[in-house]
């Protein structure tokens, strides 16, 4: 038998909302009743999508099917290094329900050719598991006017709805175009948006969803056909990121989460235990840690979190301060 260890646990939360392709079936979308006017979000506003330990999704250079190596089809994500600022691969950010969801998506180099946003598709989708229930794409095409549209999720992609805007959009349309920073620590981005009640209408009632996102050159989405964040983009999968409750406003203040229990508190150095945390204010938890070590989150509602636990060695836990004043105001630990 392994030996078993005691664990210290660490949730770091933030008040923000954590989100196979066939030939489209060409249906005339829907007409909204809704708009996106909105400001899109300062730079430093914007929420990343996490991988399932909570660190930043990234996404390397030159890893683009056929040709696009290193162009603004290929997704481009990073940690921070000593040069540079960090760069998620994709971003979002909401102010609730009543509001326009908003995405971005970074690339390489920038997605404008002359005055107007590039003759490219840049894709999300959100779902759970191996099963997409929704697309959003950008479709540009060099020329006016360029779309936002929303797909559904079936084997033959039905598009929903459809937004229009010119050139490269602004701050204001429902996408836009453009680069943030200068010199080492520029990026470059595709930003758009959507009505959240047209969203939420065609993906269902769920609002807890995964991520996936894709490039394409080609003007009618029928498939990923560039970069991606997996290795086989035909078949999208939504368990490599952390999933994002669609509804959330992440203005709003929300008290710090609180622990109350572990279903499991000992557990093989081998690690993959399935502990469920127990406790309040757990939505849109982004790590959790045991020691040092982040653990994998499986799903999270208000009140649970279910993590795997880490490998790790034998030993007991230290709580390393038992005064919260001590803690970081988005940490909270508990010793059992």
């Amino acid at each position: 038998m392994r030996p078993l260890r005691s664990w210290i646990v660490a949730i770091v939360f933030f008040a923000q909302i954590l989100f196979g392709l066939t030939v489209q079936v060409a249906v005339a979308p829907q007409a909204s009743a809704a708009t996106c006017t909105s400001t899109f979000a300062s730079d430093t506003l914007w929420q990343p999508v996490r991988n399932t330990t909570g660190g930043l999704l990234t996404d390397p250079l030159n890893d683009v099917s056929g040709s696009g190596g290193n162009t603004n089809v290929d997704i481009y994500g990073t940690e921070a290094t000593s040069s540079a600022a960090a760069g998620s691969a994709i971003d979002w950010y909401s102010t609730g329900s009543s509001s326009c969801f908003q995405f971005r998506m970074r690339v390489a180099q920038s997605p404008i050719t002359g005055s107007r946003i590039d003759n490219q598709l840049w894709i999300v989708g959100l779902g759970t598991s191996s099963t997409t229930n929704g697309w959003m794409v950008v479709d540009g095409n060099n020329n006016n006017p360029n779309y936002v549209r929303i797909f559904d999720g079936s084997a033959s992609p039905v598009e929903k709805f459809t937004y229009s805007f010119n050139d490269v959009g602004t701050n204001t349309t429902y996408a836009f175009a453009t680069s943030v920073g200068s010199g080492a620590s520029i990026r470059h981005y595709v930003y758009w948006q959507v009505p959240y009640a047209d969203l939420i209408s065609v993906l269902g009632s769920t609002t807890i969803y995964g991520f996936f996102a894709g490039t394409s050159q080609a003007n009618s989405f029928s498939s990923i056909n560039r970069d991606c964040l997996s290795t086989n983009c035909a078949s999208p999968s939504y368990t490599a990121t952390q999933k994002v409750d669609l509804s959330q406003d992440v203005t709003a203040t929300i008290d710090p989460p609180v622990i109350a229990s572990l279903s499991t508190t000992k557990g093989t150095t081998a690690g993959s235990t399935s502990t469920v945390i127990t406790g309040t204010n757990l939505t849109n938890t982004v790590r959790v840690f045991f020691g040092s070590t982040p653990a994998t989150i499986v799903s999270f509602t208000s009140t649970t979190v279910t993590v795997a636990t880490p490998a790790g060695s034998v030993g007991r836990c230290k709580c390393p301060g038992r005064d919260s004043r001590r803690w970081p105001i988005k940490h909270i630990a508990k010793c059992l």
